[in-house]
């Protein structure tokens, strides 16, 4: 177990046992910062760190990628294309990743902007969705 993960649990332990709820006097309990116990609470109660723009960005990069389904994208330019300013959507894409909406390939990039040996990771629509995402063709 990590140190952070013992204060985590000394923090939880102190809750149940003590039920100190202030974060000034959780501090000085466990010899850290009140900003410090204020991260140790937020884990407990399982929140994220960052603001989460799944629900906002994910239909926007999804209808992207289905209208260029064989294209791939970095996510810098998807976040160009789509918002129109830079963001990091890596947690984003790689949620739709988990989710089987987007594929990631690491492939170097060929345009004289990178190294030849630097990894950049390219998005594209799952195969999956790619075929519901086309329509059938019929036969002749």
């Amino acid at each position: 177990m990590s140190p952070k993960e013992e204060r985590i649990a000394e923090c939880r332990i102190i809750l149940q046992r003590e039920g100190i709820r202030s974060p000034r006097n959780l501090a000085d309990r466990l010899g850290v910062t009140e900003r410090s116990v204020l991260r140790y609470l937020r884990e407990l109660e399982g929140r994220c760190r960052k603001f989460d723009h799944y629900d906002e960005w994910m239909p926007l990069i999804l209808a992207h990628l289905r209208r260029y389904p064989r294209s791939r994208f970095t996510r810098f330019e998807l976040a160009r294309v789509v918002l129109g300013h830079a963001a990091d959507l890596t947690s984003t894409l790689r949620r739709m990743e988990r989710e089987k909406l987007a594929t990631r390939t690491v492939m170097p990039r060929n345009d004289g902007l990178f190294s030849p040996h630097q990894r950049v990771f390219w998005w594209q629509l799952h195969p999956g969705i790619a075929l519901v995402a086309e329509p059938a063709r019929e036969a002749v």
